[in-house]
């Protein structure tokens, strides 16, 4: 069994600190398809939200443009208090890299609604002048 493999059976462990450890493992393994398709599902895990924010941030961390564009769209379409979990890793992600902002206010002006929609949330969170 492939290390990807691997971490992609700890994607569907009951334990939600086995799913939050997937979540690093899976960003080694970026821009895979698998671990991309993985990530992406476990924006939307309902289990904890803590599986979902870990996922985000290494989408956001690792999976360039694409990453974060599932995220801005998560961010957008899921629940309102998961969408301020996620949110809160983006702040924390851009106080380490100092990149996440840049990133998003380039992404405010997809042509994906919901990107744009999901932008505008975190962007209104994010230190810097308003975008």
């Amino acid at each position: 069994m492939t290390s990807l493999d691997q971490a992609l059976a700890l994607a569907r462990d009951p334990r939600f600190k086995r799913r939050q450890d997937a979540a690093r493992a899976l960003g080694e393994h970026l821009p895979h398809p698998r671990a991309h398709s993985a990530l992406v599902g476990m924006l939307a895990d309902r289990g904890d939200s803590a599986v979902a924010t870990a996922a985000a941030s290494v989408l956001a961390a690792a999976g360039g443009e694409a990453g974060l564009t599932e995220v801005l769209r998560a961010i957008a379409d899921g629940p309102e208090g998961l969408a301020d979990w996620i949110g809160s890793a983006l702040v924390d992600l851009d106080v380490e890299t100092g990149t996440v902002r840049d990133r998003v206010l380039a992404l405010s002006g997809s042509e994906d609604e919901a990107v744009r929609r999901g932008a505008t949330v975190v962007l209104q969170d994010l230190p810097g002048p308003p975008a």
